[in-house]
């Protein structure tokens, strides 16, 4: 888990969860067999998931899902 991160974040799994709080700047996420959660995000989010489930809540600008 990483909460109130204010610069850029890069986080990766295979077969585990992503949680990401509080990110100001660009996200970027990547699971294969797992969840993402993306919370209060500020800037850009970009998150891609193979098997699992994506949820992408609060954002401002410029989301991908």
């Amino acid at each position: 888990m990483l909460s109130e991160i204010t610069g850029s974040v890069k986080a990766a799994t295979r077969n585990g969860n992503i949680r990401l709080d509080r990110a100001d700047e660009d996200v970027s996420a990547h699971s294969r067999n797992g969840n993402i959660f993306l919370l209060k995000i500020g800037g850009a989010v970009k998150a891609t998931t193979r098997n699992g489930d994506i949820t992408i809540r609060k954002s401002k600008e410029g989301t991908q899902q």
